[in-house]
């Protein structure tokens, strides 16, 4: 068998250790810090373009922002938007969500209220989406009307008048 002894400082690098064969029981307490993990660099997608429709009072698709392939199994997906929004009729809820489905903890939403047709309000959310297997994922917005049963109002995500484009940074963080 090999020991320690056996190995010089430095003689075993990245390369030699095969993917998956060191676990965390390999590894003692505080001998590996978040410095040392690293993380596939932030992705930012844009949207330049108005997505709007007519929404009840039940979450529907508005806009689909773009795909992300997330790359390790244990980190969390998280997403940011920084954009503008209008609610022209009745206030709307907008939602971050990930292949459809929204942050468990119910992250990433934002109230806009009615304010008219030619109204702007800047947006901000950021909505954290653990347990996601790696490979590809699309971003989305959903939205609702507030509070008005029975009837169908538009809901806008990026209105042209303000000409600021819709901005989701994207990224993996360490668990």
């Amino acid at each position: 068998g090999v020991s320690s002894s056996d190995i010089g400082t430095g003689a075993v690098r990245s390369p030699d250790i095969q993917t998956g064969s060191v676990e965390s029981s390999d590894i003692g307490t505080g001998e590996v810090t978040p410095q040392d993990v690293t993380m596939p660099d932030p992705v930012q997608l844009k949207d330049q373009s108005v997505a709007s429709g007519k929404f009840g009072s039940d979450f529907a698709l508005i806009d689909t922002v773009g795909s992300y392939t997330k790359q390790d199994p244990t980190s969390i997906l998280s997403v940011d938007w920084t954009g503008t929004a209008n609610a022209p009729a009745s206030s709307c809820i907008f939602q971050l969500r990930v292949d459809g489905q929204p942050a468990p903890d119910g992250a990433g939403q934002v109230y806009v209220t009615n304010v008219g047709p030619e109204s702007t309000t800047s947006v901000a959310a950021t909505a954290l989406f653990p347990g996601l297997p790696p490979g590809p994922h699309t971003v989305e917005v959903w939205a609702r009307i507030n509070n008005n049963p029975g009837i169908s109002d538009p809901c806008v995500v990026g209105p042209a008048q303000a000409g600021i484009p819709q901005t989701y940074v994207v990224e993996e963080l360490v668990v």
